[in-house]
């Protein structure tokens, strides 16, 4: 029972990720593991 309720809770969360996404933020469930995601942040575009 709690593996099924982890797993909703997983696709709500990626479904919120795409759905509204975070400026500079990308974030991607691995395809053989939804526990765990690939990010990536990205910084400013130019060096102060």
């Amino acid at each position: 029972m709690a593996n099924i309720n982890l797993l909703r809770r997983i696709i709500k969360e990626t479904q919120c990720l795409f759905s509204e996404p975070v400026p500079q933020i990308s974030a991607s469930p691995l395809e053989d593991n939804m526990r765990y995601f690939n990010l990536k942040i990205f910084g400013p575009t130019q060096l102060l």
